[in-house]
């Protein structure tokens, strides 16, 4: 096993996601739907104007990462660390 650290930290990311339903919904109903919260956990490799960028996975080898999220900013309720 190497001794080889990530670079980028660990984080969660708390997000509306946005969805759809197909069901016939009465419109009183439809606007009181609040949306869907999702927590989200990775490594953050990238924070940028418009997306917050976490990857599942970080091959420390050889610099690569795998299963990547991009949450656009505008729907981010928080960003906490989990390194501390």
């Amino acid at each position: 096993m190497g001794k080889k650290k990530t670079k980028h930290t660990p984080t969660l990311v708390i997000w509306n996601d946005a969805y759809s339903e197909d069901d016939w919904t009465d419109e009183s109903e439809v606007e009181k739907d609040q949306g869907v919260i999702v927590h989200s956990a990775g490594f953050l490799i990238k924070k940028t104007k418009t997306h917050i960028i976490l990857a599942l996975n970080h091959d420390v080898t050889n610099e690569k990462v795998s299963c990547t999220i991009y949450i656009p900013t505008k729907m981010v309720k928080k960003i906490i660390p989990l390194d501390k």
